[in-house]
């Protein structure tokens, strides 16, 4: 995806954003403690040009099993949760569509307090959290939290935010946000402890430069995907989940990874990245966290994106 935007940082939302569009809203199926169901471990990966999300089964050579495009419009950051169900930022009609595990069909749409959504992610307590960047209406992002069952939003955060994307939480329920655009002016990820509209504590200002997806290890270790570095590169940069989340790795760009986006992390710590390529867009898939090189599984001249784990594969 990601190969068009690295001439300006105010491309990749600007692009995003077409008419919007109304959508009706069903009753909602999501359910915080419903647990995995067995099921093939799969990869999804959203194309925001193609408005599909493909489903890949997880594994050494991964192997696409179908795709999704029914109540899709230019999806981003994509997430699943416990329960198996797929969430889905869609930039083209200001909503987000939830698919029950194994469905092709949206359970859920949407729309209340939203503007341009970016990335999702779900807590343990079934919280969906959506983060926005607000540019269609030429305000400040903001980050929205949806209760288990309700379409309309619980609270919205602002402090501390200006261009939201990616988001993730940990078992002690804190939520990251990638601040692509920081209110200091400095890039960084901010930290909302439980019930916290402020955020504790921020890292990774000086060291990221356009900061995308989120993802955390088995370990609480946060990856941030670097999507354009100060030198005109891209990276996944790896900080520490204890004190003050210190830089502890950057796994570097090479001639097929030079836009990262959305990551993901399974169960069996092979590392994903959307990213842009020379010629066209990629999703690798590194094995071990990104210490070996990684493996192209998906390729396409459309422009990828997010992508996620679902349960049966996650840390």
């Amino acid at each position: 995806m990601l190969l068009q935007y690295t001439l300006a940082s105010t491309a990749l939302i600007a692009a995003l954003l077409p008419s919007a569009a109304k959508v009706t809203t069903p009753t909602n199926l999501r359910h915080a403690a419903r647990p995995p169901a067995k099921a093939v471990a799969t990869i999804f990966v959203s194309d925001k040009d193609a408005s599909t999300i493909y489903l890949f089964r997880a594994g050494n050579a991964p192997k696409l099993l179908g795709t999704i495009t029914s109540g899709i419009s230019r999806p981003l950051g994509i997430t699943v949760d416990a329960s198996g169900t797929l969430y889905v930022p869609n930039s083209g009609n200001h909503s987000v569509t939830e698919y029950p595990a194994g469905s092709t069909s949206p359970s859920v749409t949407i729309t209340a307090g939203l503007s341009l959504p970016q990335f999702a992610t779900v807590d343990l307590a079934g919280n969906l959290w959506v983060s926005d960047d607000a540019s269609s209406s030429g305000g400040n992002g903001y980050v929205l939290e949806y209760p288990p069952g309700a379409t309309t939003p619980s609270q919205t955060l602002t402090n501390g935010i200006l261009a939201p994307e990616g988001l993730a939480t940990d078992a002690k329920g804190n939520l990251y946000v990638a601040n692509r655009v920081a209110i200091s002016g400095v890039p960084d990820v901010a930290i909302f402890p439980p019930g916290a509209t402020t955020p504790s504590a921020t890292f990774g200002a000086g060291v990221l430069s356009q900061p995308l997806g989120i993802a955390l290890d088995k370990r609480g270790n946060i990856y941030v995907a670097d999507f354009i570095t100060s030198s005109g590169g891209s990276q996944i940069d790896v900080f520490s989940a204890k004190g003050s989340h210190k830089l502890l790795r950057s796994i570097q760009s090479n001639p097929f990874y030079l836009a990262a986006g959305g990551v993901a992390i399974d169960r069996n710590d092979r590392l994903y990245v959307g990213s842009g390529g020379l010629s066209s867009e990629y999703v690798l898939q590194f094995a071990h966290l990104g210490k070996s090189s990684p493996m192209v599984f998906y390729q396409s001249s459309d422009t990828l994106f997010g992508v996620a784990a679902d349960p049966s594969a996650q840390p």
